[in-house]
Formats: C-alpha cells, structure tokens, sequence
C-alpha cells in the first residue's frame, strides 16, 4: 500500500472493499471485482433486509394456515352439534396477534441495520472504540456528528425522510406499542392510536435503507477525498474507506 499527497489530496493506492460469501458463492452485479465502500454497504444491507423480510414471510405463510385451520374447525363444529361448545375465539386472536408481533419486530430489526451500519460506516473514520459512535442511535447525535465532522446535512441524505419515519415507529413499538408524537408527523399514522404495522408499510421503509446508507457513505468519502484537512492521520482505516487512487490504472 503507498500514499501520496498531492496539491492537498490524499491519493491512496489500495483495494476497494469486497464482499466475501463464499458459502452463497455471490458475484454482485455477476461480476467479481472489489466493491467501491457505497455499493458495499448498500449490498451488505440488501443481505440483511431479504433475511428480515424472508421472517415476515415465513410468519405470514404460518398464520395463513392457521386461520385455514380454525375455519376448518368451525365448519366441522357445525356439523357436529357435540363439538359446539369448543370456543376457537382464542385460536383466532392468537395467529392475529403473532403476525402483529412479527411485523412490529420486523420495523425493529429493519432499524437495528440502519443503527449498525451507520455505526460500521463511521468506526473507519473514528475508529471502532471511539465513544462518538455512541451518538449513531440518536438522531440529534448523529445529525451533529454528520453536521460537525463532515458538513453532511442529514435530511439532505437519500430516502431520510423514510429512514426517520422508521426510526420513529420504532420507538413507539419499543416504548407502549402507541402512534408517539413523532411518527404522527409522519402520513398515516394517528397520535395516540394502537400501532398497527402493515406488509405493504414494512416494504415501503425497507426499501429506502440500500440507497440512504450508500449515499450517506458516498458523502462521507468525497468529504474525506475532496476535504481531507492536511492535519489529518492517514490511519487504514481512513485510507479503507477512500477507495483506490483515481490514478491508478
């Protein structure tokens, strides 16, 4: 690995990041060369997102047979005056109540990949045990954290304003399981009123996490390449996250 300055900009000479699935033999994009840092993160995310909704999947398919099974038995209760007094009430509010709890579980998980890896993307500039990252869970921090060490306006990032709408209902699951003040300002949601998470509402967010957390990472870097202050340490980490030099074939 070499590094050189020239007119004030750091030009390192080093391989972009890759992606190593050797058990899902994966080939982004069918091809085998390194990732640059904002396709990376927009991949890995994808990753995880499909294992989520795969979950909401499998849970959906589960209460589907379920309901066909307590239909089944309702239709054999009327047929059979002996079996009248069984109650499949409990049966019903069960499978409803185990999709609700999947799908709210779901929106949590979906902001855990926001949180983590906005927390990866900035451990290359800060380091991985710097207290800063601590601020990545919060949306004042973080903004402060963008705003202050980068001159990234967080609203001006890539599908924010979806990320933040998912930030806000999951909390409100996490605190009572009601629309909080916050998500309210966002459109179909009512203050004070039980959250109901939908299919269609989890793909809806899910879908804006790959493209803001590769833009949030492309605006990391070109401040970091185009701003690079003269004072700054050249850690691996930091060169990681530059990419290759621009002038190297």
């Amino acid at each position: 690995m070499s590094t050189t300055l020239s007119s004030g900009r750091a030009y390192v000479n080093i391989p972009a990041l890759k992606v190593s699935r050797p058990k899902l033999r994966f080939k982004p994009f069918g091809r085998t060369r390194a990732l640059p840092p904002g396709v990376y993160y927009e991949t890995q995310s994808r990753f995880q997102i499909d294992f989520l909704m795969n979950i909401l999947k499998i849970a959906e398919r589960g209460r589907a047979r379920e309901l066909r099974r307590v239909a089944e038995l309702a239709r054999k209760i009327e047929q059979d005056a002996s079996e009248s007094d069984q109650d499949l009430s409990t049966d019903m509010w069960l499978a409803e109540e185990s999709d609700a709890l999947t799908k709210q579980l779901v929106a949590i998980g979906l902001l855990r990949v926001v949180e983590l890896m906005t927390r990866r993307i900035l451990a290359y500039v800060y380091g991985r045990e710097n207290t800063k990252l601590k601020r990545v869970y919060r949306r004042e921090g973080l903004r402060g954290l963008l705003s202050g060490d980068f001159g990234v306006s967080l609203e001006e990032i890539k599908n924010y304003a979806r990320v933040d709408e998912l930030r806000c209902l999951s909390n409100s699951i996490k605190h009572d399981g009601m629309v909080e003040e916050t998500l309210a300002r966002f459109r179909g949601w009512r203050l004070g009123k039980p959250i109901t998470v939908s299919t269609q509402t989890l793909q809806r967010l899910a879908s804006a996490i790959p493209g803001y957390l590769r833009d949030l990472t492309e605006r990391v870097n070109l401040f970091l390449s185009d701003r690079l202050p003269p004072s700054t340490e050249l850690t691996p980490e930091v060169l990681e996250l530059l990419g290759p030099d621009p002038a190297t074939p």
